[in-house]
């Protein structure tokens, strides 16, 4: 092949169908990162998290952490990183969405999915997908801002 990857062992292309949740790209992603931390494969290779979902779940630490104008311009230039990457505005949304409800509280999950996809359906609209993804994550900082204010547990 014009990569350098003879063979594909079955169990790890297994693995790499299930942590991809059968979706192509991402199991493309997700073969280069093998490739580039353990080659050649053996059934064994670790299927390694793709370092763009590394620095979505940051980011997402990052917004539950801070609700300020400040953290959302610098979400703001880490969306644009990722886009810059090739990295579909798709996937960014499904990614961050998913990683926002790991961190938060169960009576939020309803909500912040909500909004990924109502914000996801904008950006198909539009052209912008950076305006798209920092109206999220604005909405979700302050959907998470309320929430906290509600309890007393301003952070």
């Amino acid at each position: 092949m014009k990569e350098g990857i003879s063979a594909i062992p079955d169990k790890l292309a297994t693995r790499i169908a299930e942590q991809s949740q059968r979706n192509l790209r991402r199991a493309i992603l997700s073969l280069e990162a093998c490739k580039a931390q353990h080659y050649p494969f053996d059934e064994n290779t670790p299927v390694a998290i793709a370092d763009w979902e590394i620095f979505i779940s940051q980011l997402a630490d990052g917004i539950v952490q801070e609700q300020s104008t400040k953290r959302l311009h610098l979400v703001r230039g880490k969306l644009f990183e990722l886009l810059a990457n090739c990295i579909p505005a798709n996937i960014i949304f499904e990614t961050l969405s998913k990683q926002l409800m790991r961190k938060m509280d169960n009576n939020l999950k309803h909500e912040i999915a909500h909004w990924a996809a109502h914000y996801e359906h904008q950006s198909r609209l539009g052209t912008k997908a950076i305006f798209h993804l920092e109206a999220y994550v604005a909405k979700v900082m302050k959907i998470y801002k309320t929430f906290l204010l509600s309890f007393g547990m301003d952070m």
